[in-house]
């Protein structure tokens, strides 16, 4: 049965109010980034896949990834079964903050070059099977170093799918927009 402090957190509706005002503000931070995006796409020229339109996509949440609520909007994207393009956002609470980018199929072939890019900047290449998992902390990812470079070439181009990563301490969410921004600069900056 439920301990004495489980009784007590379920009792408070203060627990549940202070969580529903959260949800309600990462929600608004989300859009509003999204929309931060739209009016960068607008002004310049980034070299994205054909199908990317200016279709905006829903937030997307949940209360159990891993233990924890997590809120995410993929934008600009493109997804499918055997094409995906998409620059994901995540907010994990408990965890961190995230912007990648995902790719697979032809628009992955599209961002080889991309690599070479990102080197030194803190981004992390991973591989898995599943490329939407929001967990960094597995054997199959590395940082985007000069020194392995070539390595993790390697491993993008014999791999069906892969996602760019920069991740944040959420301490840091006050500067959500403008971290979120630079990284998505740097992972479409022209070659």
């Amino acid at each position: 049965m439920l301990s004495d402090k489980q009784k007590q957190y379920i009792s408070d509706p203060e627990s549940f109010l202070l969580k529903n005002e959260v949800d309600d503000q990462i929600n608004k931070l989300l859009y509003r980034f999204q929309q931060t995006l739209s009016g960068l796409i607008d002004q310049n020229a980034y070299n994205f896949p054909d199908k990317i339109g200016k279709t905006t996509f829903k937030v997307s949440k949940g209360n159990n990834h891993k233990g924890f609520p997590f809120q995410v909007i993929d934008f600009p994207a493109s997804l499918g079964q055997e094409h995906a393009f998409s620059f994901r956002s995540v907010i994990w609470y408990a965890n961190f903050f995230s912007f990648s980018l995902i790719l697979k199929g032809t628009p992955k072939e599209t961002y080889t070059q991309q690599l070479v890019q990102l080197v030194d900047k803190d981004f992390i290449l991973l591989w898995f099977d599943n490329i939407w998992e929001s967990d960094i902390a597995t054997e199959q990812s590395m940082e985007i170093t000069k020194n392995q470079l070539s390595e993790l070439t390697k491993i993008y181009q014999e791999k069906e799918a892969i996602k760019i990563i920069k991740s944040y301490n959420l301490n840091q969410i006050e500067e959500f927009e403008r971290l979120g921004t630079e990284c998505f600069k740097e992972l479409f900056r022209k070659v």
